[in-house]
């Protein structure tokens, strides 16, 4: 087994610093927006409609 040490770096007013910085914003955005939203399938179909959207019996076998 090899040993790998990987190092990461950011250079101070480069074009990789703008993109990290627009990178963390919209993580940011998206943890605010998105993250606390779930939809709750089970309100809207059954179990059935639910596991036939993968074509799946309820019991986890295929319908092929």
């Amino acid at each position: 087994m090899r040993v790998a040490h990987i190092h990461g770096g950011l250079c101070l007013d480069t074009i990789e610093e703008r993109i990290d910085a627009i990178l963390a914003a919209k993580r940011l955005l998206f943890q605010e927006l998105v993250d606390d939203v779930s939809l709750d399938l089970t309100r809207a179909l059954t179990r059935a409609e639910l596991f036939g959207l993968f074509d799946l019996l309820p019991g986890g076998q295929s319908m092929q």
